[in-house]
């Protein structure tokens, strides 16, 4: 009775803290249509030379689970490959791509970088399906 109990002790602690028993990190919500999934990894290339690439790219679906995204990431200059979600610190909006599917991406934009008008332009430049150059589709969200 007593390991039960100390059974659910921890995995109440581990859902307190943002973890499953898998040890995936799950966002406790801090942008609406954002909230509980599940990341593969993040790459944060605020450091980036060229200001046009200063953001942090969480992988989402499950396409990335098979991915050596930490190698994806450090091909990135300056890119830091992590397992902890993007700050949503001086957040300007984010851009989705093929949202609820196995290739999901977020990219996270900031203020020291962004404007939410350079931020949209840029996500509206990864919508290849409006432009006909292929099937990927981003929406951009505001905090």
């Amino acid at each position: 009775m007593v390991n039960v109990r100390l059974g659910l002790l921890v995995a109440t602690l581990l859902l307190s803290l943002g973890c499953d028993s898998a040890g995936h990190y799950h966002s406790g919500a801090s942008l609406n249509p954002l909230d509980s999934i599940e990341r593969w990894g993040t790459c944060d290339h605020t450091g980036h030379i060229d200001p046009e690439s200063r953001l942090c790219r969480e992988w989402i679906g499950d396409f990335w689970g098979a991915e050596d995204l930490e190698q994806s990431c450090t091909k990135l200059s300056n890119g830091i490959f992590s397992k902890t979600p993007c700050s949503t610190n001086q957040l300007v909006g984010v851009c989705v791509t093929d949202k609820g599917t196995e290739a999901e991406v977020r990219y996270f934009y900031y203020v020291d970088d962004w404007t939410a008008t350079s931020g949209k332009a840029n996500c509206d430049a990864k919508n290849l399906a409006a432009q006909g150059l292929g099937t990927t589709v981003s929406e951009w969200i505001l905090p």
